[in-house]
């Protein structure tokens, strides 16, 4: 369900009302009245008092609601989403069952609800451009840019400051293609990866984009992050958020704003690969320039994705296009002419072009040694063409052979010379921008956001990070270094530039793109730090002398995840007596989980799941560790 076509002018308040009304039966009035001790009324005539008076007390033992920032006092703070309950109601994946604590709401809130409180959050602020732009310059001694983030709450084992839930910004953000159409979860409150009605598709995965008013600050900081300080931090630029823009007069004091979102996103996969064949004197087929600047050596914006005009979803959503396959034989448009390639003969060309798990593995100019995990993030280092072609689909006459039949394989790749299939898949990168004229005048910087479109999420009920810190934590050194010759560490933890050939402005110089970051003001009230800054942040284990244990913080490949060790540095703090843990489609999960996949619910009596071998030092499962991980084959 959406609000109506004309609802988008009317008053924000009018709006959140809107969605009120439409989940209060639904099982929210009787939550959120039983969460407050009967206090919030999200029916009542006058939701705007009734939103911003103060509350005596926030029941944090009813699930869900265990890591709403303890700092919280009303429905709505204005400014603050983190601040505001039922905002964190709303938007958090965690408020999935009805007053009683066990039975599942009946429905929940669009992505274009949340929105839309979200924007009234911000207008309750009744923000000043000159204001803003005063403080910035206060105290980061900065003016301000209009900057376009990937925004997401999350709960507390996921957000930046692990210590309670928040509203997440990258300035990179990652969708997903699919062979279907986008779904959104609402009890997840995130586009969902699978469809347990077809196990062999995969949806559209989306992504949420916003423009804030931000101010650049100088090191990390302790309010607004970013998540997983890495070294050198301390000397790092980062752009953190201080007020959404978004269409209206109530946006900023005096001004009526609109916001124009444009993506642009580009693949050029097949058209760097051929100029690089070329430029290498590699024989075969030659094509002209202009044949190179169009489909399928080059893709752009609506062939790969853009913005959504769904209601449901509101405004800046990305949508990469579903497509029958994640990958296509590559044709010349208006026919069925097949694009190929000739395939050179390893012995005549051993670099920089060579077989590598038997495909064509594109190495740079006048390298040495192999590429290694990451080398490509330096200028000087670029990679000239893909990593990796695939040469076993030998294209004779009108009909493709697929050379995995057979035996002699290995002897035909190493030969070369026969023309090989060129493939399409619709992934690419580009960015995203946003146009906000009223006040150009006044901010005249703006900072667009690094988007990519990427594979599909295999693994869509893992976290990497997760895995990243169960890694680091459980794995022997030794055994590290055996498998890694660096550690697999998720986008989140890199420090890079976005792609500076893209005409969209990037410096190679800003380097802080794919971090995590959080609105500053927003620093978690005493009942979340019993964990601390410092503490074991995979696990997110609540002040449970507080009462505070909400099972679907940390899940990962259908566990829950506690940690001994953590609670051995902190003695205070126990998980309840009587566990246990039983699969369970309606569990409630942490960000972006897969419904499809088994899970894990905290349920009644003590009891262990059969699970894979667990360390001693902590219950969560690891792989059996006999032998090292063999590496890859030896070159040919």
């Amino acid at each position: 369900m959406s609000l109506p076509a004309h609802a988008a002018d009317e008053p924000l308040a009018s709006q959140v009302a809107a969605a009120c009304r439409r989940l209060a039966p639904l099982g929210w009035r009787d939550l959120m009245l039983k969460v407050t001790g009967g206090q919030l009324d999200i029916t009542a005539p006058d939701l705007v008092a009734e939103l911003s008076k103060p509350l005596a007390a926030i029941d944090r033992k009813q699930p869900g609601f265990g890591d709403f920032n303890a700092a919280g006092t009303q429905g709505v703070t204005p400014g603050q989403p983190d601040l505001s309950l039922l905002y964190h109601a709303f938007a958090a994946p965690t408020v999935a069952t009805a007053a009683d604590g066990k039975t599942p709401l009946a429905g929940f809130p669009t992505l274009s609800e949340i929105a839309v409180l979200e924007n009234y959050v911000y207008a309750a602020a009744k923000a000043d451009l000159a204001k803003i732009a005063q403080n910035a310059r206060a105290v980061a001694g900065r003016d301000l840019a209009i900057v376009v983030y990937a925004l997401e709450y999350r709960n507390v084992s996921q957000s930046v400051g692990g210590r309670a839930a928040q509203l997440c910004f990258a300035r990179t953000g990652v969708s997903h293609l699919g062979t279907a159409e986008p779904y959104y979860d609402g009890a997840l409150r995130a586009f969902a990866t699978l469809d347990p009605a077809k196990p062999f598709a995969f949806r559209s995965v989306p992504q949420r984009f916003a423009a804030f008013l931000s101010t650049r600050i100088s090191g990390a900081g302790k309010t607004f992050g970013p998540q997983d300080v890495q070294p050198g931090d301390d000397k790092r630029d980062f752009w953190v958020p201080l007020h959404k823009l978004f269409d209206g007069p109530e946006c900023l004091v005096g001004a009526n704003l609109t916001v124009t979102f444009a993506s642009h996103l580009v693949n050029e996969k097949l058209r760097q690969f051929q100029r690089y064949m070329t430029m290498n004197g590699v024989p075969g087929t030659r094509f002209t320039e202009e044949q190179l600047n169009q489909y399928p050596f080059v893709l752009r914006d609506g062939e790969i994705g853009g913005l959504s005009d769904n209601p449901d979803f509101g405004p800046g959503v990305l949508v990469p296009r579903p497509r029958p396959a994640l990958a296509e034989v590559a044709t010349f448009p208006g026919s069925n002419k097949v694009v190929t390639f000739q395939v050179p003969s390893e012995k005549d060309y051993p670099k920089p072009l060579s077989l590598y798990y038997s495909s064509l593995q594109i190495l740079p100019v006048g390298a040495d040694t192999e590429p290694a995990f990451m080398s490509g993030r330096a200028p000087e280092a670029q990679r000239p063409a893909p990593e990796y072609v695939n040469i076993r689909h030998r294209y004779q006459g009108e009909s493709i052979e697929s050379l995995n039949r057979r035996p002699d394989m290995m002897r035909l790749l190493y030969d070369g010379k026969y023309p090989a299939v060129h493939y399409v898949d619709y992934a690419g990168n580009g960015w995203m921008e946003v146009r906000c004229p009223a006040i150009e005048h006044v901010v005249k910087a703006s900072k667009p956001a690094f988007v990519i479109v990427s594979p599909p999420d295999f693994f869509p009920s893992v976290s990497q990070r997760q895995l990243t810190r169960w890694w680091l934590d459980e794995m022997p050194l030794a055994l590290q270094k055996t498998l890694w010759a660096l550690p697999p560490l998720p986008l989140s933890q890199q420090r890079m530039a976005a792609d500076v050939t893209l005409p969209a402005g990037f410096s190679i110089n800003d380097t802080t793109m794919t971090c995590l970051v959080a609105q500053p003001g927003s620093a978690p009230g005493p009942a979340q730090t019993a964990n601390g800054p410092n503490a074991d942040r995979s696990v997110g284990l609540p002040d449970a002398a507080a009462g505070i244990f909400d099972p679907g913080w940390e899940t990962s490949q259908g566990y829950i995840y506690i940690s001994t060790r953590a609670m051995t540095r902190r003695p205070a703090i126990r998980p309840p007596s009587s566990l246990t843990c039983s699969p369970s489609a309606s569990a409630r999960r942490s960000w972006r989980t897969s419904s499809c996949a088994p899970h894990w619910a905290i349920t009644g009596p003590a009891s262990r799941p059969t699970t894979p071998a667990v360390s001693r030092r902590t219950s969560r499962p690891r792989p059996p560790l006999a032998s090292p991980m063999p590496g890859p084959p030896a070159r040919r």
